[in-house]
């Protein structure tokens, strides 16, 4: 981080101390990178800080049936999506079994 405060104009960045903190109060999530710290962090948590429950994995990092189990609209690259109306279906379908 300290090499992209370096680089990047301070006032078109807000640089953050963790995962946490940078989607507190975003409108949702994007995962650019495959650094495990990010595949390791707690979901149900992130879910909670987020304005609205989005994640974009530009990656693939993350696993779409836990995204789904927490209820995020999860988009990811080449693989299917999970958006609230799949979340609803799915929850549905689990009641019925």
């Amino acid at each position: 981080m300290e090499r992209a405060r370096e680089v990047l104009p301070a006032r078109s960045m807000l640089f953050v101390n963790s995962a946490y903190e940078a989607a507190e109060g975003a409108d949702a999530l994007l995962v650019l990178t495959e650094w495990d710290e990010f595949k390791h962090l707690d979901f149900a948590r992130i879910r909670r800080l987020l304005r609205y429950p989005i994640i974009v994995d530009g990656r693939n990092l993350l696993s779409p049936e836990e995204m789904r189990k927490l209820d995020f609209n999860y988009l990811s690259i080449g693989r299917p999506d999970v958006t609230r109306i799949e979340v609803e279906r799915h929850a549905s379908a689990e009641a019925v079994a």
